[in-house]
């Protein structure tokens, strides 16, 4: 047995994921460091929305550039040791930004710090996928989608101790939280995170000729279907970003609360997230099928776009109950694309190039960085417009995935079977 593997148990399974999780959390406050810091990094460097917005976007750029490359790594080198220099890299990162003093400085190493979340985000998954087989692994991997809910309520919570409103260079206590935990959870990962030396997948790729995989690789991506999910994926994710990222200036510039009263609030957004994640674990237990999913994922889109005409349209009295009524009706769109996503590959054979797929889409990082730059240009009043026009690219995205498939399905049953022939 290799330093990479150890013996399958279940407790041993839960205890992988688990740390795998909380690795996960932690290097997401790489992510969230910057949207409840956001004012004192804007007057510390002399920056505007759009420029303190690309500050969160350059992290989630190389998570785009590593998602399909990390997964050859990892398929390579093993998610232990790329989960591991992933992390070292982050450190480094996060040390760095420490001493910034200027903000093209801060941005390079924002990009050095975004390696490690981008990495495990592939390899936390990719372990948990072969120490649970895919009858049990559910509630491991839907704990696993909150792990950016639950760091972004962390570090807002944090935040209202850490950040001093009269101090601009009180964000620097946000990097010494995060480089902490990275430290931390770096020593968890090396001690625990191992692949089972029973994998407990295989029964569902032991049938495929390997061959055949390695040839035709490229016909994966030719799915409509799942193009178009990702498509939807990436529109939420735009939304998602827009609301947590630039909800706590909205209450800081529009509200007149102070800073740790936003961030305090804010925090609110990922409490919902958690429970809406929650919530839909036992309903995606009784919504089997895929036409019940999907237009269950229409019908909360629909819901959440009209909701978002209202994202910075709120007043104090209603901050809170918005904040947390978005919040959970927005993990909706992730809990289903993440179940149905495998099923729109064109064959089992293919679901790592769809996986790779659905990884970009989720990992675009593009929502705050547009968000910003649309503020600055039009100003808090029109932010309506923006969130109405990524709500209907969303609904006809999600159309297309469920026409697409109705039609993949029909030609399906139209062929004929083995026993027919």
């Amino acid at each position: 047995m290799s330093l990479s593997t150890a013996p399958y148990s279940q407790g041993r399974a839960w205890l992988t994921a688990i740390v795998g999780l909380v690795t996960a959390i932690v290097l997401s406050f790489i992510y969230a460091s910057i949207s409840c810091s956001m004012d004192l990094l804007m007057e510390n460097f002399d920056i505007g929305p759009a420029a303190a917005g690309w500050l969160i976007t350059g992290c989630y750029l190389v998570s785009v550039v590593l998602a399909l490359p990390g997964g050859v790594l990892i398929d390579k080198f093993g998610p232990l040791w790329v989960g591991l220099v992933g992390i070292a890299i982050s450190i480094v990162g996060t040390i760095l930004g420490c001493f910034a003093t200027d903000y093209v400085f801060l941005m390079v190493t924002r990009v050095i710090q975004g390696v490690g979340p981008a990495l495990v985000a592939i390899a936390v998954p990719t372990v948990i996928s072969a120490w649970f087989s895919s009858a049990k692994r559910g509630p491991a991997m839907t704990l696993f989608s909150l792990w950016q809910s639950i760091g972004i309520f962390i570090v807002f919570a944090a935040a209202a101790y850490l950040l001093i409103p009269d101090d601009v260079t009180s964000w620097h206590n946000m990097w010494y939280l995060t480089l902490a935990g990275e430290v931390v959870v770096g020593i968890l990962y090396a001690l625990v995170i191992r692949m089972p030396s029973e994998r407990q997948d295989l029964d569902e790729v032991e049938a495929e000729d390997s061959s055949e995989t390695k040839g035709s690789m490229l016909e994966g991506f030719k799915s409509v279907a799942t193009w178009a999910l990702a498509l939807a994926f990436a529109c939420w994710a735009v939304l998602a970003d827009t609301f947590i990222n630039f909800t706590p200036l909205y209450c800081i510039e529009v509200l007149g609360l102070d800073s740790a009263v936003a961030n305090a609030d804010a925090s609110l957004i990922s409490i919902g997230m958690i429970v809406g994640g929650l919530v839909m674990t036992p309903i995606l237990g009784l919504v089997k099928k895929f036409s019940q999913r999907m237009i269950f994922l229409l019908v909360g889109e629909v819901v959440l776009t009209c909701i978002s005409f209202m994202m910075f349209g709120y007043d104090e009295a209603m901050a809170i109950p918005y904040m947390v009524a978005t919040g959970t009706i927005m993990m909706i769109i992730p809990a289903i694309c993440f179940t149905v996503s495998p099923d729109t590959a064109l064959k089992p054979i293919y679901l790592g190039v769809t996986m790779g797929i659905f990884a970009l889409a989720q990992n675009l990082g593009l929502g705050a960085a547009i968000a910003g730059t649309f503020l600055e240009s039009f100003g808090w009043g029109n932010m309506a417009i923006f969130t109405t026009i990524v709500g209907a690219i969303l609904i006809i995205s999600s159309s297309i995935v469920f026409v697409t498939m109705k039609q993949r399905a029909a030609k399906a049953a139209a062929q004929p079977s083995a026993s027919d022939i």
